[in-house]
């Protein structure tokens, strides 16, 4: 290592000690912040379909509890082909049904919930996406090992 550089490292490790120092110094004493649902980590809750029922909610809700989660964030987002039978649609009496259930579950529990009122995806709208949106097929791309294309 030449001179600077040394003189950099031990310049950069002392000023961490004195920042974490003085740190230290500034919160000794405050006790630390209550634990509650806003405090403890959230998860994404995929609701694929919305193909729920109360009982496996309650055993969703339940185990998230358990595991100590303060939270969901609900999505609910297209389902899974061959679950179409399972299917709630979006917003009709039966699916806020399910979902007046689950908030009502949640605060028994003392779990938040939030939504995504999205569509749980990153994606712009537009028909250049209708072939991905209606299932017809995702881009593909094929790669043949040969001497020619191997990296050298």
């Amino acid at each position: 290592m030449t001179r600077q550089i040394r003189l950099i490292v031990a310049v950069s490790i002392v000023f961490t000690v004195i920042l974490a120092a003085s740190t230290a110094r500034q919160n000794a004493g405050r006790p630390w912040p209550p634990i509650t649902a806003e405090t403890r980590p959230w998860t994404r809750w995929w609701w694929q379909g919305s193909a729920v029922d109360s009982a496996d909610l309650k055993a969703n809700l339940d185990a998230y509890r358990r595991v100590g989660l303060g939270g969901v964030e609900l999505t609910p987002i297209y389902g899974v082909r061959g679950g179409e039978k399972e299917f709630i649609p979006y917003l009709s009496p039966r699916w806020v049904g399910m979902l007046e259930y689950t908030l009502t579950e949640a605060k028994e529990l003392g779990l938040g919930v939030d939504m995504n009122n999205g569509t749980g995806w990153p994606l712009r709208s537009g028909s250049h996406l209708s072939q991905y949106t209606t299932g017809t097929g995702a881009p593909q791309k094929r790669w043949r090992d040969t001497p020619q294309s191997r990296m050298r």
